[in-house]
């Protein structure tokens, strides 16, 4: 449980660190519902 409870805090704590650092342009609410979709169906990293 803490596992998750802290990826949830860090994936909102990065989100409003984006948000704030564009000048808090962009909906809030759809970079939260971007960063936790990405924690429910997980992330793929490519290779570069």
């Amino acid at each position: 449980m803490r596992v998750f409870s802290m990826g949830v805090v860090a994936a909102l704590m990065e989100t409003m660190l984006f948000w704030a650092e564009r000048g808090q342009r962009e909906d809030l609410v759809h970079l939260v519902e971007r960063a936790l979709d990405t924690l429910r169906t997980g992330f793929t990293v490519s290779r570069l």
